[in-house]
């Protein structure tokens, strides 16, 4: 949930078991900005997988701190297959532009 308390994120939020109150099929999905409560979905709770992680910091925050660094939470083997099926190349951010 830390990542995300730190910034700009989503999260998918995704029901572990949803087949604890039957035969029903895997039916539960959420996207989510904020943070969540797992157990929004019947009684088997939920997953968060949230697109970037945040470092962790150790000192307490002030005025004058930096942003905390993130990296996108995907398999890097994953993102290879992509780039090369699209012929593209993955940015993990998007770039600035002007005086933000």
């Amino acid at each position: 949930m830390q990542h995300l308390t730190n910034g700009n994120n989503v999260g998918l939020v995704i029901g572990r078991q949803g087949q604890v109150v039957g035969s029903m099929p895997w039916n539960l999905s959420f996207i989510t900005n904020s943070i969540t409560d797992f157990n929004m979905y019947y009684r088997g709770g939920g997953m968060l997988f949230p697109l970037y992680l945040y470092s962790e910091t150790s000192e307490q925050q002030n005025t004058n701190h930096k942003p905390q660094e993130r990296t996108p939470n995907l398999d890097p083997k994953i993102i290879q297959q992509i780039e090369k099926s699209l012929g593209l190349t993955f940015v993990p951010e998007k770039e600035t532009e002007g005086n933000v």
